[in-house]
């Protein structure tokens, strides 16, 4: 459940396509409602930014940072698979085919733009060696760092296929 984030097609009128391959089921997801299933369909990558903002404020109370981040993502996720996924129609994944016909091109981020995430990531794990700071600090501008590296690289990579 952590990472099944599923498959996305864009549709020609702004909607989208929806397959999840853990519940092997299809959903159509109408343009008005692409940014409410977006946001809770990157649920983990909200949860990290209430954690980092919860830690900002109190950075003594990490174990309170993480635990608001679970109990987040938690809810965030229940949210997601009980309430919002059920309200939209649910297609035959064997249909799938019919897909290319109404889909959109998937946008490619340019070449530029994922080594200049790449490149922003390595300053970020280069300069938290360098800054006078916490190690708790440290480790969180490191992982950032990482994730920055990770998804740069994810994208020069889809680039290439």
């Amino acid at each position: 459940m952590l990472f099944s984030l599923g498959k996305v097609y864009p549709l020609k009128n702004g909607g989208m396509f929806y397959y999840l391959a853990k519940k092997d089921k299809l959903y159509k997801i109408p343009q008005a409602d692409v940014r409410k299933f977006n946001a809770f369909r990157n649920g983990f990558i909200i949860s990290l930014a209430i954690s980092a903002l919860i830690y900002s404020i109190f950075p003594k109370q990490l174990i309170l940072t993480i635990m608001l981040g679970v109990c987040s993502y938690i809810l965030i996720s229940s949210t997601f698979y009980s309430r919002i996924l059920p309200k939209y129609i649910t297609m035959n994944p064997k249909d799938k085919k019919q897909l290319q016909t109404l889909t959109t091109k998937e946008r490619i981020l340019p070449m530029w733009k994922s080594l200049v995430i790449i490149l922003v990531g390595i300053l970020i794990i280069i300069s938290s060696f360098y800054l006078q700071a916490e190690k708790t600090q440290q480790v969180i501008l490191i992982i950032f760092g990482v994730l920055l590296t990770v998804s740069g690289s994810n994208a020069l990579i889809k680039n290439n296929d």
